[in-house]
């Protein structure tokens, strides 16, 4: 998995926002693999820019991958402990299953061309009345 990359800015009704795709590639076997759900970090929400249907978005067998846009917003964390103390900051978690098995999550880390417009983002929503 991966994040389409460089990744755009929007601002959706005044609140900052970034968008990419998560891309989902076929790894070594011919099984159904679905994403079956998103995290972000203490100071970001990562959301699908659609809701995943009920088992969530499929990249069939025989197919190479899958794109999922998705969106990422400030959490309004914005107080100091926040803040200083985030360590995983740009390491957002995907839920996959392969085939019939649970769901397991897997990190993915934002590479660090993109991290200064998520860096935004936090900036941005922390200096506005939203995170009140």
């Amino acid at each position: 998995m991966s994040y389409a990359t460089p990744w755009t800015r929007s601002d959706p009704d005044g609140i900052p926002t970034a968008t990419t795709d998560l891309i989902v590639s076929r790894l070594p076997t011919n099984k159904p693999i679905a994403l079956t759900g998103v995290d972000g970090s203490v100071l970001l929400f990562v959301n699908p820019v659609e809701a995943l249907p009920a088992g969530g978005a499929v990249l069939d067998s025989g197919e190479p991958s899958l794109t999922v846009p998705i969106v990422v917003t400030g959490s309004n964390r914005c107080d100091g402990h926040a803040l200083s103390d985030s360590k995983k900051t740009y390491e957002f978690q995907a839920q996959v299953s392969i085939g019939d098995a649970d769901p397991v999550g897997t990190n993915l880390s934002v590479s660090a061309a993109d991290r200064p417009l998520l860096n935004q983002v936090i900036v941005d929503t922390c200096g506005t009345d939203h995170h009140r």
